[in-house]
This record gives C-alpha cells, structure tokens and sequence, in this order.
C-alpha cells in the first residue's frame, strides 16, 4: 500500500509542475494582454522552452543515475515554483525568456528522468506496465482537473469584476501554490532506497557506447520513436490552430453548392427573421 502511495505522489507531481509551462493553451489572449506581448513573442518564449527540452533530457538520464530522484524532483516543484512566482509579476518579454530557459532546465534536466527513474524503481518486474499506466493516466486526470479549476476560477474572477491580469495572476498563483506544497511532500514520502544502491554500480564508456549501440540496433525503438514523433506532431498541430489563424487569417474555403432547390427552403438558413419571411412570400403572391 505505501508503494502506491508514494506512485500516486509521483503521479501528482509529475501533473502539477508542467501545466504552468503550457498555460498558453488556454490562456494565451489573456497572456498576450497581461505581459503586453505579441503572439510571436510567447511564441518564442515556448521555443526556448523546446530547445532547453532538448538539450537538458539526455544528460538527465545520466543525472537520475546519480542523484536521488526524491531529491532531484522535489528541487524541480522548489525551482519551477519560485519561477512562476516571478512568472506571476508581470515580468518583461526579456524576463520572460529566463523564465521560460529555467522552467527548460527545472522540468527537463531535474525532473523527467528523476520521475521516470523512481517509478521503474518502485514497481517490481511484473508490475512495470501497471505502474506506468497509472503514472500516464493518472497525470494527465491531474492535469485535466488543474485546468477545470483554474479556468472555472478564472471566469469567476472575471464574472466578479476583477482586470484580466489580476484573474491570471491569481490561476498562476494556483500553480505555484501546488507544486510549492508538493515539493516537500515528494522529498518526504518518496523513498528510493533501491535506486540509492543501484547508483554504486559503475559503468565504463566503453560499456554504455555498447548498451546505445545495442538499443539503437533494435527495429522497436526506431517504431516507437516514430509514433511518439507523430503523436506530438498531432498535438502541436491542433493546438496551434488558434495562433496560426490569428496570425495567418482563417483560410476561406470555397461554399459547396446547396443540394436544396432555390426556394427559399434550405434548411441550413435559420437566421432569418419572421417579418423577412413574411414579406418574402408575401412578394412572390
């Protein structure tokens, strides 16, 4: 029992540090209000977040192998929330960048592996499948009821007469406040005792050179390499749409004909007034 306790603190901890990096999603008007930024600006602010991804997740890997994990996520929750803090001030477009850099480094380089590595550490051989499903499934519930609040509580705020900036500072502060009260939580409960010992074996390079060459040999990996590019993909695709129509203009596609005789009874016309119709009919007698 207090193994699933402590999947379901990694659960919520891995759902809480990472909406605040994408509250774009749905809030980027609001945003682009409050900072006084243009679309291409917070663009920007999330391309710095990918590339700080990229660099940061290989040696992450490397850095949850010798550090506790406990350790390494819970400064994480500590780092992204105080980053989001100053999030919260209304920071400059140049601010902003660091922001952004930071929470790169917070949620790549100390978090994903560490978080990753404490599972596989937690379940058992035949429980590893079981122990990921929850993590997934479980995150993206928190994640997805993280997002119900802040946007019932932000159209709250609105509804009571408060400026959009003072509503979303208030949802950001919901953030920080979750993950400030996770950072100790995680640091207490989670025990990677195992991973503690498994990080005296050593391994040589010569020794790693030959488990990267054994690993990218396998058909599988390269598979599933590419259904989770494809699947990204999809889903920066669809939520780009709003900006990409903003930016670009909604494309204007050709009206297919009407299958309806033209008289006036299409049924897709419905906001037409009564007095129009009467009239109309009234023309044709």
């Amino acid at each position: 029992m207090r193994r699933y306790l402590q999947l379901a603190v990694i659960t919520v901890a891995a759902g809480a540090i990472y909406p605040l990096l994408y509250l774009r999603q749905n809030f980027e008007i609001s945003m682009l209000e409050t900072f006084e930024i243009t679309a291409t600006q917070l663009g920007q602010c999330n391309a710095i977040l990918g590339v700080m991804f990229v660099v940061t997740y290989l040696p992450s890997g490397w850095l949850a192998d010798r550090v506790a994990p406990r350790h390494l996520m819970s400064l994480s929750l500590l780092c992204a929330g105080l980053l989001g803090a100053w999030f919260s001030a209304g920071p400059s477009f140049a601010e902003l960048l660091l922001i952004y850099a930071g929470w790169g480094v917070a949620t790549g380089l100390t978090f994903w592996s560490a978080h990753i590595k404490a599972v596989a550490v937690l379940a058992r051989g035949d429980e590893q499948g079981r122990f990921f499903g929850i993590l997934d499934g479980g995150r993206g519930l928190f994640e997805a009821l993280l997002a119900t609040v802040a946007v019932a509580a932000f159209a709250f705020w609105l509804a009571a007469g408060q400026p959009t900036d003072a509503a979303l500072r208030r949802v950001v502060w919901l953030y920080v406040g979750t993950m400030l009260v996770l950072a100790p939580i995680v640091l207490l409960v989670v025990d990677d005792s195992r991973s503690s010992r498994d990080r005296h074996r050593s391994t040589s390079l010569t020794g790693t050179l030959a488990a990267f060459k054994l690993v990218f040999a396998k058909q599988e990996v390269w598979l599933a390499a590419l259904c989770i590019m494809a699947g990204y993909q999809l889903f920066f695709a669809t939520r780009s749409r709003p900006t990409c129509n903003r930016t670009l203009g909604s494309p204007q596609w050709p009206s297919a004909p009407s299958p309806w005789p033209s008289c006036g009874c299409d049924p897709s016309v419905r906001s037409v007034p009564a007095s129009s119709a009467t009239i109309s009919i009234a023309k044709r007698r």
